[in-house]
């Protein structure tokens, strides 16, 4: 066999390798799994590790619940970052969303930092973005965004992984875009496999391993297998190890789910 006969028999068979199964996931259906997502609270502490050194960034709280506003059934995930750094910080985002599709509707941020208090609202339509007029103090009233193709909300990533039929092969293709910042983007998550991390009480919890490039930065997610709530998280990026891992709760967390 010639070399060129050779490279063409390869090059044959790379066309005819059947192509990744990626599955689109379009906004305003209904996610297989979404009766997964329950009321609750759950808290992440975010930190890096580089050169062997842990150093805290701050403590995450999402509460998720389902409740009635603006005449229907929605759901409503308030989230905080707070950290007693230098300099310290708070950061709010109150979030709605179709109750039975995981839709977008509104995003509300507010941050704390310097004494200073900068808000961002925005109301999701099917075909476009655009800020808050009648929020007080809202810095992106006059925000518009058209978008062709709807966006999910990038703030919920992981209650929208959660929600999502993981399974051998399976690869979710996404369309996200993070309030104010850059344009919608399709993004892929692929199943990478099973595996056991030590939970919080000191029990193994068993995982689906999700995996996904962002922003140029490797990222793995570990699903406890029962539940699909992400219970850690691991970025890599420019040699430091970016960790969020969820802790226990507290007592009063209890009447809130």
């Amino acid at each position: 066999m010639t070399p060129l006969t050779s490279l063409m028999l390869v090059a044959a068979a790379a066309l005819s390798s059947p192509a990744e199964p990626v599955i689109h996931t379009p906004v305003g259906v209904r996610p297989a799994r979404m009766g997964l997502l329950t009321s609750g609270v759950r808290r992440y502490v975010r930190y890096t590790l580089k050169a062997g050194r842990r150093s805290p960034t701050d403590l995450w709280t999402r509460t998720v619940s389902f409740e009635n506003h603006d005449g229907t059934r929605q759901l409503h995930i308030v989230q905080r970052w707070a950290s007693d750094g230098t300099p310290s910080y708070t950061i709010d985002q109150d979030s709605w969303f179709d109750a039975a599709t995981f839709r977008p509707l509104i995003h509300v941020r507010t941050q704390q930092h310097d004494g200073k208090t900068l808000v961002g609202g925005y109301r999701f339509a099917p075909d476009r973005i655009t800020g808050m007029a009648e929020l007080p103090d809202n810095t992106r009233k006059n925000f518009r965004l058209d978008t062709p193709e709807p966006p999910f909300n990038f703030e919920l990533d992981m209650e929208l992984l959660q929600v999502l039929p993981w399974k051998p092969g399976y690869v979710a293709d996404l369309v996200f875009y993070d309030p104010g910042q850059d344009p919608p983007a399709h993004y892929r998550y692929r199943y990478s496999g099973e595996a056991a991390i030590i939970g919080p009480n000191g029990d193994k919890i068993d995982c689906l391993l999700v995996s996904a490039e962002l922003g140029g930065a490797k990222t793995r997610f570990w699903l406890a297998k029962r539940t699909q709530v992400v219970v850690h998280e691991e970025t890599e990026l420019d040699g430091t190890l970016y960790v969020k891992t969820l802790i226990g709760s507290e007592a009063a967390d209890q009447t809130q789910a």
